[in-house]
């Protein structure tokens, strides 16, 4: 059976001509040298297009952020939400962070802070999470920015 598959492959390249074949080498040289060069450049491009990345030192706080974020969306009349968390010590390490760190305070924007009932909830709900004190926390409107 190999015998017969080896056979059709050599008569499949006596028929090819020597311009089928220059054809062929040139089409799997670019082949070659477009793999190399997308691969080589696979991890410049996916860290060029990476948005505002969090640096390792950041993970933590920053996850801790998009969580309060969306569970402060969640509150009635609160609406789209940014938070930002300040820390007594720069963390040397995502893991360090969580045990070493302690919450300064919080700046909180959102839609619905021209409401005294829902800056209020979205107060008790930071201090609560962060376990900081009413006077941590700033709740600002936000703009149409």
């Amino acid at each position: 059976m190999s015998n017969g598959f080896f056979k059709k492959v050599s008569d499949t390249f006596k028929e090819f001509s020597k311009k089928d074949a220059a054809i062929c080498a040139v089409v799997i040289i670019a082949m070659f040298a477009v793999g190399v060069y997308i691969n080589k450049n696979k991890d410049t491009y996916a860290y060029k297009n990476t948005p505002d990345a969090p640096s390792p030192s950041t993970d933590v706080s920053t996850e801790l952020e998009v969580r309060l974020e969306n569970i402060l969306s969640k509150i009635n009349g609160v609406g789209k939400v940014d938070v930002m968390i300040t820390y007594d010590a720069e963390p040397v390490s995502a893991e360090s962070n969580a045990a070493t760190s302690k919450p300064l305070g919080a700046i909180v924007i959102a839609e619905g802070a021209d409401n005294l009932e829902v800056r209020i909830k979205i107060q008790q709900s930071v201090q609560t999470v962060l376990g900081i004190e009413a006077r941590q926390v700033k709740i600002f409107e936000m703009g149409n920015n």
